[in-house]
């Protein structure tokens, strides 16, 4: 009943907004909150505060930043000193926390991100300005109730380690009760009656903050007297203009506390610099290790292309096994760090099934058939052939169960089927069981399989090897895709895993052009420099480069690379991180900052296989990272990416004339102002046209206030281009034009910001042309 009584009152709302793509958002949401509303438009701080003195309203949605010289804040300082008394909520895409914090100073009653805007998210807040209201008119009650209270709680704060004061407006003391006094070794009547001015250095309640909190500037506080820690909130009494005229307050006795969190933040920094050395210590034991063993697999792949009688072909394939199994160990150590340390990500991107699974089994299948091991795969025809969820988590998944069925069957089959649990019209969930016909596991191992380093006996470990991790990274995998896992088992006959993860439906394919097999042939224009200062790996590269034709330059610190830079053109560098001296992020960030050499390709070579560390190497400068051991294929990929306007991708099927199919992207998105839209054509057009026709000049505006190095007026622009990129799906651009807000406000990594143009001029230039498009394909139909 009360829900509905809201709901029949009209509000007059005044909404103050220069960007007309926001209005209509901010509009249409406001609209649609279930409000009844009217609703009038101001483009400037000046027109609002017009319109604030002819008209009143019972709420004002206010922008912060203007495109001339005022802000919101003016708005709100100029309109509470006419007496404007009106609920503002701050509706800004400036979504900095001290900003926040400012809004709230200044008595903002709300604050909503643009990003944020919707019906939901108004009609929360216009509830919250009801609530407001309600406040108000119970206000004199409220102070009643709260000076009852303070008989009915007599009792305990006589008993509790608190004290209870009241201080007028003249600052001085009318009531100082409570058992907390009892370590101040002062009595109440020396207190009572007396100034704060003349006792706060015997007290917990500081003349400092008590000044600060009847101006409200603050409301809590702490202190320490007599080796005790109290921490102080103040209760501010408010008059009906708003003002404070006095304040209640509570100290509370914090000691005990105080000690406890002592040992707790101990406690914490052990253990996070704990964590810090255990996964400093991976990534140097993943470099380390990955090093050597890139070395070994290389070599032996070198060696199996020469003459070699069959004695040693079967050497070198027992010394390629044991380097693959101990590259398996280092990878199954670093994955479960890396997701004990919740850095483990599960991508979201469409995928083939049927694909992906058939792919993973094809490529398993060459281990089962050296030991007769029939493989039989059956994906259900009702399995959605596109979803979207992450197709390597689901090999790697696969590759640990199955791969576990073919180590420990030596008999029968192996069958794998996949099938749907369940399903709506939005989402999958696949279920898939690896069967097999081998050892099996006792009852009293099977709960606890999943376990770290656990296997099923010291007899697996000695016959089979294995580090008894699998189990427990594809667990842990599985739950991270929201799936679950069990098994059923009997020693001697066999082992059944059964997982399920839920996958969303895809209904566009993923637009990635595979190249399958790339070599590195036709590449004798280009000039590489390969940094590297390991002599095993050099060699390494060269064998794998040579072919190409390429011409090689070779550094092995990362002084000789940025002296080689200085002084030769490169189509292209190969940069190892770790180097003697001057380490690859070192020398990259001279090559970009002190050499201004910007448009140089820079691939990362590295053993560090930890997550985070594309990161770091993209935020160093470079742009792109390869993880060692690494084939060749994957490193001709890579180069080929990267020097693709002088360059040609060449498959290993040089016989081949098919071309790999290859999709339009789609570079909007437009679910979310369909959703917003409501089924309203004509706001969805509209929308459209507007930002077709605003966001040419805004890019232009950009292009010209980076050449004219005008900050603050690009700044601007990009502030209020930022919203309309994430109305219409361009997310990517949002990121990039809040990237040159940044760069322009701080006046820092300038250099970031002509590429930041470039990329959105060229994604717009197609995303135009698909809106465009779209509305031609709505006014046909």
């Amino acid at each position: 009943m009360h829900t509905n009584k809201i709901m029949t009152l009209k509000l007059n709302i005044l909404l103050v907004e220069d960007e007309p793509a926001d209005r209509m958002m901010i509009s249409k949401a406001v609209t649609d909150s279930g409000f009844d509303v009217d609703i009038k438009f101001s483009e400037n701080v000046e027109d609002a505060l017009t319109m604030t003195s002819i008209h009143s309203f019972d709420c004002i949605l206010l922008d912060y930043y203007f495109s001339n010289t005022s802000n919101g804040f003016e708005f709100i300082k100029a309109f509470r000193t006419r007496g404007g008394d009106a609920p503002i909520i701050m509706v800004t895409s400036y979504n900095e926390p001290a900003l926040v914090v400012e809004s709230m100073k200044m008595g903002v009653a709300d604050y909503i991100a643009k990003k944020d805007i919707s019906p939901e998210s108004m009609a929360k807040s216009f509830h919250y300005i009801l609530r407001l209201r309600e406040a108000e008119a119970n206000r004199v009650l409220a102070e009643k109730a709260l000076l009852e209270s303070e008989l009915r709680l007599k009792t305990i704060v006589d008993r509790s380690p608190v004290i209870v004061f009241t201080i007028d407006g003249n600052g001085y003391f009318k009531l100082f009760k409570g058992k907390g006094i009892n370590v101040l070794c002062i009595k109440p009547e020396n207190v009572i009656g007396h100034n704060i001015k003349d006792i706060w250095h015997h007290l917990p309640i500081t003349l400092t903050d008590y000044q600060a909190a009847i101006q409200g500037i603050r409301y809590n506080c702490q202190a320490e007297v007599n080796k005790h820690h109290f921490e102080i909130n103040f209760i501010p009494v408010i008059n009906h203009n708003q003002k404070i005229t006095s304040m209640m307050g509570v100290a509370i006795d914090i000691t005990d506390y105080k000690k406890n969190e002592e040992e707790l933040l101990n406690t914490i920094e052990i253990t996070e610099a704990a964590a810090r050395i255990k996964e400093q210590f991976l990534a140097n034991m993943s470099h380390e290790i990955r090093t050597p063993i890139h070395g070994i697999i290389s070599l032996i792949n070198f060696v199996n292309k020469t003459k070699v009688n069959n004695d040693q072909k079967k050497y070198l394939d027992l010394i390629c096994r044991s380097a693959d199994n101990l590259l398996s160990i280092v990878n199954d150590i670093l994955d479960l760090s890396k997701i004990e340390a919740g850095k483990m990500n599960i991508e979201e991107i469409p995928f083939d099934f049927n694909v992906t699974v058939n792919s993973c089994i094809d490529t398993l299948s060459v281990k089962a058939d050296e030991k007769n091991l029939p493989i039989h795969l059956n994906i259900d025809p009702s399995i959605p052939q596109w979803v979207t969820g992450d197709p390597v988590r689901l090999i790697q998944v696969l590759n640990n169960l199955v791969g576990n069925a073919v180590k420990f069957t030596d008999k029968g089959e192996i069958n794998i089927s996949c099938t749907v649990a369940a399903s709506n019209e939005e989402c999958s969930v696949v279920q898939i069981t690896v069967k097999d016909s081998g050892i099996g596991i006792p009852a009293s191992k099977l709960p606890y399989i999943f376990e770290s380093f656990t296997q099923a006996g010291t007899d697996v470990a000695r016959k089979y090897g294995g580090t008894g991790l699998g189990l427990t990274i594809a667990k842990k995998l599985i739950e991270q895709q929201s799936g679950t896992i069990h098994a059923d088992s009997t020693v001697n006959e066999g082992t059944t895993f059964t997982f399920t993860i839920p996958y969303k439906i895809s209904h566009t394919i993923n637009n990635t052009m595979t190249v399958n097999k790339t070599t590195l042939q036709n590449m004798s224009h280009l000039h590489i420099l390969i940094a590297e200062d390991n002599d095993i790996n050099r060699f390494i590269i060269e064998k794998m480069i040579v072919d190409s034709g390429a011409r090689l330059t070779f550094a092995t610190s990362g002084e000789e690379t940025v002296r080689a830079v200085s002084k030769e053109e490169f189509d292209i560098i190969l940069m190892d991180i770790e180097m003697p001296g001057i380490n690859g992020y070192q020398a990259t960030e001279i090559i970009r900052n002190e050499l201004k050499m910007t448009k140089i390709p820079i691939i990362a070579m590295t053993g560090h296989a930890m997550a985070g560390e594309k990161n770091k190497c993209i935020e160093s400068g470079m742009n792109d990272y390869i993880s060692k051991p690494f084939q060749s294929a994957d490193l001709a990929m890579l180069i080929t990416k990267w020097t693709s306007q002088n360059s040609e991708v060449i498959s290993s099927s040089e016989n081949e004339n098919t071309e790999a199919p290859m999709q339009t992207t789609n570079y909007t998105n437009l679910g979310f102002l369909r959703e917003i839209s409501d089924g309203n054509e004509t706001f969805y057009k509209e929308f459209i046209q507007l930002f077709l026709g605003s966001a040419p000049q805004s890019i232009a505006d950009m292009e010209k206030w980076y050449a004219e190095s005008n900050w603050e007026n690009l700044r601007q622009v990009s502030h209020k281009i930022k919203p309309s990129f994430n109305y219409i799906g361009l997310k990517e651009l949002n990121l990039a034009a809040g990237r040159i807000e940044e760069c322009s406000k701080k006046q820092e990594n300038l250099n970031e910001i002509k590429p930041l143009i470039d990329k959105i001029k060229t994604v717009c230039d197609a995303a135009f042309r698909e809106l465009e498009m779209e509305i031609k394909a709505g006014l046909s139909a």
